[in-house]
């Protein structure tokens, strides 16, 4: 459908939209990012292949399957967070994503295609809440640094990993932090724009005070503000392009919520 539109710098996808067909936005190089909404169950093959200029994607909650080669060739997409509803990720899924630093990947996936991880030269973190390792051969990370990544896992399943083909191929493995992110929104907030660049807008229905976090995936506090106003604002021209966790904390609520830094 847009297979080469190298001009197309932005897309927005309604929640109406149900699937993307193969190589839907494929060589789309002016592509910077994309929100997949919850709607979507299927990502066709290819479906970003090529999007150099790509640096965040956001993956809706029903998304089965990452088909092959879905973001291959994304050579700017820094950070990636699989939701749970993913069961297959596909052959060469991630191949050539040389500025990705870290991915995340849920207890639901079964199933990992051939290599696709493979050419992920800046990967240094993989968050896997996997329990039982899949089996996997040390081509599904070719030219991964495995003694500078850092594989973090359940702390139960820790010593599986090391003994896992592929896997095991890992120097530092650790346990995962708990870092809860089932609520998206906290209803005493509005918390926008997602995707953000340099300003993020955080609005209360009251005044009371609010502490806000904005921590990077492996759940390391980047920026610390106090909110006591309704209406504030917080400077995040230091954050790198990529995906941070927002914590929100008033009172006795507290929420988690994905968001992109342009």
């Amino acid at each position: 459908a847009f297979f080469g539109c190298k001009g197309l710098s932005t897309v927005k996808l309604s929640n109406n939209v149900l699937s993307l067909g193969n190589g839907i936005f494929r060589d789309c190089s002016a592509l910077s990012s994309i929100i997949i909404p919850d709607s979507l169950t299927e990502l066709g093959d290819n479906a970003f292949n090529g999007c150099t200029s790509l640096t965040s994607a956001i993956i809706g909650k029903s998304v089965t399957s990452l088909k092959n080669f879905v973001f291959q060739s994304c050579s700017a997409l820094t950070s990636i967070v699989i939701p749970d509803s993913v069961t297959a990720i596909g052959v060469l899924a991630f191949y050539d994503c040389s500025a990705l630093t870290s991915i995340t990947i849920p207890k639901s996936v079964t199933s990992i295609g051939t290599s696709f991880l493979s050419n992920c030269t800046s990967l240094n973190l993989i968050i896997c809440d996997i329990e039982t390792p899949i089996e996997m051969e040390i081509t599904h990370f070719m030219y991964v640094n495995m003694s500078k990544c850092i594989l973090k896992v359940p702390e139960s399943s820790i010593e599986a990993y090391k003994a896992a083909g592929g896997w095991g191929q890992i120097r530092t493995i650790v346990k995962k932090e708990t870092l809860s992110t089932d609520t998206f929104v906290n209803p005493k907030s509005i918390l926008y724009p997602n995707p953000f660049s340099n300003e993020l807008f955080l609005e209360l229905n009251n005044d009371s005070t609010t502490e806000v976090e904005v921590l990077d995936l492996n759940g390391k506090v980047l920026l610390s503000k106090t909110a006591n106003t309704i209406k504030n604002k917080f400077d995040t021209g230091n954050l790198a392009s990529g995906m941070y966790l927002v914590k929100i904390s008033s009172e006795n609520n507290t929420s988690v919520q994905k968001m992109i830094k342009k």
